[in-house]
């Protein structure tokens, strides 16, 4: 497909029943829906580990948006939760699924981002998390080989492994994604077991494991740029971005607004986000 030509699919976002999440799931769905001018029926907002989505996210029902539930996967890793985000997305297309962290906004449709079939689609790490020695060891507990190496583009004296990718936003090809939730689920069980060997990256669980299973099914990669998942924590490139999807981690300030990282053109579109998150988010606000 085209880069930039959307397709059909669907895009998911995993979340927790606590109310924190609230402003972070409001602001996914109206960038998605206002800026990016994506269909709300081929969105779903799905909640771990609770038997009803929470009252808070009524709101989102009522504006057409498929609201669903599943189980917590494992306690040691909330974030392998997406996990069973893919299995749940992934029976309700034949297209392909993007699977997205909460603290995420869009300017694009990701539907439209470079994809493949058969294949996963996902920004490589902005620096070696975790580094190649760690990998190294995994791949050898695991009896895997190792792929070949890439320099990481915002540390090119840095290099990792092609597959290990960020894991704020992954587009799974149709081909590929009842396999890859399955070895996902099973290198995330595997690594969970053996996380001492992350040491000081064991956040990066549900990363890593999706990196072994990739590795594992031997699928193919197609790399996403910066402007694909924008990191906004982390110091702007020196050259121009033009972000399509924005990741920015807790740079949020006291009002709900997005911080401004000091460039131009990003800071315009992080300026688009906080107006339509500031201008419409009350609709999507109940009483606590």
């Amino acid at each position: 497909m085209s880069p930039g030509e959307p397709t059909s699919g669907r895009i998911v976002c995993v979340a927790e029943a606590d109310l924190r999440f609230r402003d972070q799931t409001i602001r996914w769905f109206l960038s998605l829906t206002q800026l990016a001018k994506v269909p709300v029926e081929r969105l779903s907002l799905v909640f771990a580990g609770v038997g009803e989505p929470p009252a808070w996210a009524m709101p989102f029902r009522r504006a057409g948006l498929d609201l669903g539930t599943v189980s917590r996967f494992d306690g040691r890793s909330p974030h392998c939760n997406k996990i069973e985000a893919l299995t749940y997305a992934a029976k309700l297309t034949a297209g392909p699924v993007v699977v997205t962290d909460c603290d995420m906004a869009f300017l694009e449709d990701p539907l439209g981002f470079p994809q493949a079939a058969a294949a996963v689609s996902a920004k490589p790490v902005d620096r070696s998390n975790p580094p190649l020695r760690i990998l190294d060891t995994l791949l050898r507990e695991a009896g895997l080989p190792k792929p070949r190496t890439t320099r990481i583009a915002a540390k090119p004296w840095q290099r990792t492994y092609r597959g290990n990718c960020n894991g704020g936003l992954a587009i799974v090809g149709p081909g590929v994604s009842g396999q890859l939730a399955e070895r996902w689920a099973f290198r995330a069980r595997w690594l969970l077991d053996r996380r001492k060997i992350l040491e000081g990256w064991a956040v990066h669980v549900d990363q890593v494991a999706m990196f072994l299973a990739i590795v594992d099914l031997d699928l193919e990669i197609v790399p996403l740029g910066t402007r694909h998942n924008f990191p906004m924590h982390r110091r702007p490139p020196v050259f121009p971005v033009d972000p399509a999807a924005l990741h920015y981690h807790d740079r949020v300030d006291g009002q709900g607004s997005l911080l401004p990282v000091g460039r131009g053109a990003i800071d315009r579109r992080i300026d688009q986000v906080n107006r339509i998150h500031l201008a419409e988010r009350s609709q999507l606000e109940v009483p606590a």
